[in-house]
């Protein structure tokens, strides 16, 4: 390289130091185990797959609607469900408490109703993803900041959950009722349709007496309504492959429960 070349380089390096806009930091940097060496960004292939997504409700046990509904919550990443902690909901989006029916089950003439409280906007959204039926007008409307400080009881574990508002919650998709896991040490991480995975995690199965109770499950084939805590499992994250990583990408599809 030409001296003089590397002198312009530094000297403009140098007007970087001058007006404070280097420093000295951490920063995350893509690792392949198989090549063991560090890999640039665009050297990370990403593999496609499908992924269960999850309605779930938590009962309300404090509270005005305590003992009268649920909150339904929206996930792409069910494996985080044991590490909930809270569940977020934006403070001035309209929530209302509205029955719904659910379909009839394996050609039979049973139906069940569920009274939840969800989004006002995403009503429409969440009946024609889980075939849930609205029965009648909302019994209630409000705001979100109306729900701040309840509890809820998590669907499978003794566990009181606290709803919280936040303003990075959506109405684009879900439920309008964000679920919130937790980290061993317990600083909050997202979850949800914006959410952060748990990723690398393995979680203890429920204690006895506490069964999963899901509305409905977007999958190629969808759980009941009801059925038993799935086994405890490992994610990984990423392997290394020839000097190059495959991480996980997950792409939803929905499938009505049947």
């Amino acid at each position: 390289m030409d001296p003089k070349y590397e002198a312009e380089i530094l000297r403009a390096f140098a007007i970087f130091v001058e007006k404070g806009l280097v420093y000295q930091s951490m920063k995350p940097v893509f690792w392949s185990t198989g090549a063991q060496t560090a890999l640039a960004e665009a050297e990370v292939e990403y593999q496609e797959r499908d992924d269960t997504a999850v309605f779930v409700k938590f009962p309300i046990i404090s509270g005005a609607l305590k003992d009268k509904a649920s909150i339904a919550i929206w996930t792409t990443t069910p494996w985080t469900l044991p590490a909930n902690l809270l569940i977020a909901v934006h403070p001035k989006e309209i929530y209302v408490v509205q029955e719904f029916t659910s379909p009839k089950v394996g050609g039979t003439s049973a139906s069940r109703t569920e009274t939840l409280v969800l989004a006002e906007k995403l009503v429409p959204q969440f009946s024609a993803a889980t075939g849930f039926e609205p029965t009648g007008e909302p019994m209630q409307s409000f705001p979100g900041d109306k729900l701040e400080g309840i509890g809820a009881q998590h669907p499978f574990l003794p566990r009181t959950v606290v709803v919280l508002t936040a303003e990075f919650v959506t109405m684009d998709t879900g439920t309008g009722a964000v679920h919130i896991a937790g980290t061993i040490s317990g600083a909050p991480r997202m979850a949800h349709g914006n959410h952060e995975p748990a990723k690398g995690n393995s979680f203890a199965a429920a204690p006895a007496g506490y069964g999963c109770e899901f509305i409905t499950a977007s999958t190629a084939a969808p759980y009941r309504s009801s059925f038993a805590c799935p086994t405890p499992f490992t994610r990984s994250s990423a392997s290394g492959v020839a000097g190059r990583s495959r991480a996980i990408s997950t792409r939803v599809r929905s499938a009505k429960i049947t």
